[in-house]
């Protein structure tokens, strides 16, 4: 991790707690949870290893983009089954559904946009259990 990606990543950590002992584990890494900020001279291999892995399993949420579609490109389309032949490599590729996060948090599963992963990419080939045209 770089000087700079520490930085911008070590703010985004500090702003997602509401205090810095309440589950910062930069405060597990300074003496009677003294400020971090004065603490990582001791020791910045251990703070830069711990805001990695706190970057890692916190990834930055992106905005998804605008897609729309005419009833016509798939209501009197074919139903999507379990699995369906890529367009891209001909192989068969499991559908899956997307997910719907909840006001809480919680996120449920829902056929309204359906893809298949295909390379390490993800491609839109359903809504709502009907195959795009």
């Amino acid at each position: 991790m770089d000087a700079v990606r520490y930085f911008k990543e070590k703010y985004r950590m500090c702003k997602s707690f509401e205090k810095c002992y309440k589950g910062c584990p930069l405060c597990y890494l300074t003496p009677e949870y003294v400020d971090c900020t004065f603490s990582v001279h001791d020791n910045p291999e251990l703070f830069v290893e711990a805001v990695e892995e706190w970057s890692n399993n916190n990834p930055v949420e992106k905005d998804m983009p605008f897609i729309s579609f005419s009833d016509s490109e798939y209501e009197d389309s074919d139903t999507l089954g379990e699995c369906i032949t890529c367009e891209r490599c001909n192989e068969i590729h499991k559908v899956e559904n997307g997910q719907i996060k909840r006001a809480d948090g919680t996120c449920d599963d829902s056929n309204v946009l359906q893809f298949v992963k295909c390379k390490g990419e993800a491609y839109l080939v359903g809504i709502k259990g009907k195959r795009l045209k």
